[in-house]
């Protein structure tokens, strides 16, 4: 188990009554760093997540696995501002200039794939209390996921840091996250879905109709986002 993570006495952790056991028995972890303080007090209804899942299911080897997963706004907000400032950048006439059809294809797909970023922590059941195995932040596009490895001491950070700002090593992680997308296979839904789209010659204005899901509650237009 992760150090400075005790399990709290539930009965005696296994009695019938702690209901839902596993999901219970890790929402019931004490936090070490942070006496009397709960895993799933620190976790649950953090304004950053759009949505908090929590779920108890068998991995391949047979393991009781719980996991935690929160969609979490502030990332894809700012994941999706990346793709449109980059686009904003791109010299009138991208097509033009060497290599910049391809830039502006990629920029394109990767606004097309794009869903939105979670954070992923799992622990194992197969102990006498909960063992914390590893935390991520996922990346998901429709055509597959990026997964970046986190310590749990992060994602505790991040929930105590709570808040529509991105904390500086959030953002760093975003941002090698963004720059590691690469072109995909001129094949599947995602690419039909591009060859059918009208060319891009400017970026759109902020309008809650154009911009991802998350950009939508705060749309302002700024000046400089059209492409002449």
């Amino acid at each position: 188990m992760h150090k400075g993570w005790v399990a709290l006495v539930c009965a005696g952790m296994a009695l019938a009554g702690c209901g839902d056991g596993a999901v219970r028995q890790v929402k019931g972890l004490e936090r070490g760093d942070v006496p009397g303080r709960v895993v799933g007090a620190a976790l649950d209804g953090r304004g950053a997540c759009a949505s908090v899942q929590w779920r108890s299911f068998q991995d391949a080897r047979g393991r009781r696995i719980v996991e935690y997963a929160c969609e979490h706004r502030p990332a894809t907000a700012h994941y999706a501002r990346l793709t449109r400032e980059a686009l904003a950048a791109l010299p009138p006439e991208p097509a033009r200039e060497p290599g910049g059809a391809e830039a502006l294809y990629l920029l394109r797909q990767r606004s097309v794939d794009f869903r939105r970023v979670r954070e992923i922590t799992e622990w194992r059941m197969d102990a006498p209390a909960p063992v914390w195995i590893g935390s991520r932040v996922d990346t998901e596009y429709a055509s597959h996921t990026a997964r970046e490895p986190v310590s749990a001491d992060f994602v505790f950070a991040e929930a105590a840091h709570d808040g529509p700002d991105l904390s500086p090593g959030y953002r760093h992680l975003l941002e090698r996250a963004w720059r590691g997308y690469r072109p995909l296979p001129a094949a599947g839904a995602v690419h039909h879905r591009l060859a059918a789209a009208r060319p891009v010659t400017r970026v759109p204005p902020a309008d809650p109709t154009v911009l991802h899901p998350s950009e939508r509650a705060s749309a302002t237009l700024r000046k400089g986002e059209w492409l002449r």
